[in-house]
């Protein structure tokens, strides 16, 4: 939760100091198309820094230890924010350039904390009950939190520039303070031994080293389309509201937090998933469901319906999202939870950034085309996960012998 909260914190400021010229923050000859990209280019250097470390954090956290890694995770990106803080306040691109890439490369952290909790109690009963839905509830009001004290201060053009550097300054503080509370109170060794780590010349490549992993690699696959059906709906959603509803921006500051509504719904309903399915079989669900709601969303054009079929792709979204890393801990060995999971959330985030670019350019093309896309993905997740893990791989051992 504190990892989304100090992320949107900072995350919607970006585009006010950017492309408002009264802040100086670049030179004032700059074209307001030399603006768009050089703050495409910061959004993507975090981005290119999250999918190159978070699988090497992962891999470090299942040799040294996962205390040790989260809570100096944590501290390494309070420290990234406020040398933003310090690049924004002079007015260096440069420097938060790279204090970008920083940041992405070791908020890792995130994924780390999730890898921990969802490896707890593993053979408890009470697990999808309790884990899954604190996880997935506080990962959600940290959204929403984060997102709402973010977008509020961009409402404000008006202000000095070295005030759009208290929010860096107070997601520094929050990455901070959980570094101290995993540090002092995570219940769990320190380290462990060193002497099993071994640095491999082909650190960079662990995202391709985990599909040798057989019953992995269908998992990883599903994972990425469903990934790339979910981000396509969220990143061009607001496009098409605005194109083919006519919706003004406050209408869209509102369906944002219908979504995250939505959102916050779905772990409520993980008792019932959890009762009568296995979590290949809501992967499934997710899947398809997903599909369903935007072909419906693209051929209703009933305005009164809108917000069922929105409500819809967002619940069954989550749920992709929250299952999908729990089927990638079912099926990699306990020794490698770190190095799998955090491989998965590096090509969530890889998509991430391609479907950001991409909407654009299959929008102008055809309105309805990014939709389209996003079925596709979703119907190809869903058969591919049926037909391939369900039928033919079987989960290898998650503890040994």
């Amino acid at each position: 939760m504190g990892s989304y909260i100090g992320f949107y914190f900072a995350f919607p400021l970006f585009s006010t100091i950017f492309l408002n010229p009264d802040y100086h923050f670049l030179p004032p000859s700059f074209t307001p198309a030399q603006r768009s990209i050089l703050l495409g280019l910061t959004y993507a250097t975090y981005y290119v820094g999250a999918f190159i470390g978070t699988p090497i954090i992962g891999k470090l956290s299942d040799s040294l230890g996962k205390k040790l890694l989260i809570s100096t995770t944590f501290l390494l990106v309070g420290i990234m924010y406020l040398f933003s803080a310090l690049a924004i306040q002079f007015s260096s691109l440069s420097v938060l350039l790279v204090v970008r890439f920083f940041t992405g490369f070791f908020d890792g952290c995130y994924s780390l904390a999730y890898t921990t909790l969802i490896g707890m109690n593993k053979n408890s009963t009470d697990r999808v009950k309790n884990i899954e839905f604190w996880t997935s509830t506080v990962i959600n009001i940290g959204w929403i939190i984060g997102s709402f004290v973010g977008w509020n201060l961009i409402s404000h053009p008006s202000l000095p520039i070295y005030y759009l550097s208290i929010p860096f300054i107070g997601a520094a503080l929050i990455y901070l303070s959980c570094a101290a509370m995993i540090f002092l109170y995570f219940k769990g060794p320190l380290q462990t031994n060193f002497n099993k780590f071994v640095f491999e010349k082909k650190l960079f490549c662990l995202g391709l080293n985990s599909f040798r992993h057989i019953s992995l690699r269908p998992i990883l696959i599903s994972n990425t389309t469903l990934y790339a059906a979910t981000f396509t709906f969220t990143s061009y959603i607001p496009i098409f509201l605005m194109k083919h509803y006519h919706f003004e921006p406050a209408v869209l500051a509102g369906v944002e937090s219908f979504l995250s509504f939505s959102y916050c719904f779905a772990p409520f309903t993980f008792w019932i998933y959890a009762k009568y399915c296995s979590r290949k079989e809501v992967m499934c669900i997710s899947a398809f469901g997903t599909a369903i709601s935007l072909i419906l969303f693209m051929t209703i054009s009933f305005q009164g319906s809108l917000w069922l079929f929105l409500f819809m792709v967002s619940y069954f979204g989550a749920i992709g999202y929250s299952y999908s890393a729990f089927l990638v801990t079912d099926h990699a060995p306990i020794e490698e939870h770190g190095e799998a999971l955090g491989v998965s959330q590096s090509l969530f985030i890889l998509i991430e950034a391609s479907v950001s670019f991409l909407c654009g350019l299959l929008a102008a093309i055809w309105l309805y085309l990014p939709l389209i896309v996003a079925v596709s993905c979703s119907l190809f997740s869903a058969f591919w996960i049926f037909n391939r893990l369900l039928a033919k791989a079987k989960p290898v051992l998650c503890y040994p012998k």
